[in-house]
């Protein structure tokens, strides 16, 4: 008999502008990360870019969307954006503190959705610690990123990256239900807390790449910092800059112990999808076995 074809799952609009617009930064902070001097030629066009598409996303949704307070929120969200856009366009020469004030708006927004989820989950210990993580480096960042108003311009780049890459992807794991229903993968991830520790990697790294300028002499820049903490977590060591100093030596036995923790818990997400994708097909041929 011929199987039947299963009903499609409707597809929740406020999930997918989510899963867009995460897409989008991830693939932007990657860029930002590693092109800083290319990207600081358009900053500004870039970040308009990205305004106008979330305020039409978040325009979008707030259409789409059934709650009052929920269409609310969209559509003042959108309304931002558009005014930001519009203020890039009348203040050209300022469009770099513009730049700052949306992604303040942005993270705030970000910041505020987690303090809404630790609210929600006050009893589930693992979701509180997982959203104290991701407010934590959210605020270290933009405190980065504040700082820097006026100074190197790739520094600023490689910090929005930071910034696009850790929000863009904890809007893709706050969606893994949503995109990968009832999957291995999803299942996985959840199961050996892989979005905390590798949250944790990312504190690490943020930490150390902002305190090693302060007590390293070779190290002088974030920019620097993120480099070398980047080829400690990778093991990879260029040898182009070194820890001298005892607290700089400190900070790197800790961001390395981390680092390979951190890489080995990737190894055994592989290993597990691996035995559970092949239980499961061994489980499915028993069955058909059996009918």
């Amino acid at each position: 008999m011929p199987r039947k074809k299963k009903n499609a799952k409707p597809v929740n609009p406020t999930a997918r502008t989510t899963r867009i617009y995460s897409l989008i930064l991830v693939v932007s902070g990657i860029l930002f990360v590693a092109i800083p001097s290319r990207i600081a030629e358009v900053l500004p066009y870039y970040l308009f870019g990205l305004m106008l598409l979330h305020a039409c996303l978040m325009l979008y949704r707030g259409t789409k969307t059934k709650k009052r307070k929920g269409r609310t929120g969209c559509l003042v969200d959108a309304a931002i954006s558009f005014v930001l856009c519009v203020l890039f366009v009348v203040f050209r020469e300022r469009s770099s503190d513009l730049a700052v004030i949306f992604m303040a708006v942005r993270t705030a927004a970000v910041v505020g959705e987690y303090i809404a989820a630790i609210v929600r989950n006050r009893r589930v210990p693992r979701a509180i610690v997982g959203c104290v993580f991701m407010i934590v480096i959210n605020l270290v960042l933009l405190a980065k990123l504040v700082s820097e108003i006026g100074g190197s311009v790739e520094t600023q780049v490689v910090i929005y990256g930071l910034l696009f890459l850790v929000q863009g992807v904890a809007g893709i794991y706050a969606n893994l239900k949503d995109v990968m229903p009832g999957s291995l993968f999803g299942r996985v991830i959840v199961k050996t807390y892989a979005a905390e520790i590798l949250a944790g990697l990312m504190i690490a790294v943020v930490g150390a790449s902002i305190l090693l300028p302060l007590f390293e002499p070779a190290i002088e820049t974030f920019g620097d910092g993120l480099w070398y903490s980047f080829m400690l977590v990778t093991t990879i060591g260029f040898g182009d800059m070194t820890a001298v100093t005892p607290a700089g030596r400190l900070i790197s036995v800790a961001v390395g112990i981390y680092g390979i923790v951190a890489f080995a818990l990737i190894t055994s997400i592989l290993v597990s999808v691996y035995n559970e994708s092949k239980e499961k097909d061994a489980q499915n041929r028993n069955n058909s076995d059996k009918n």
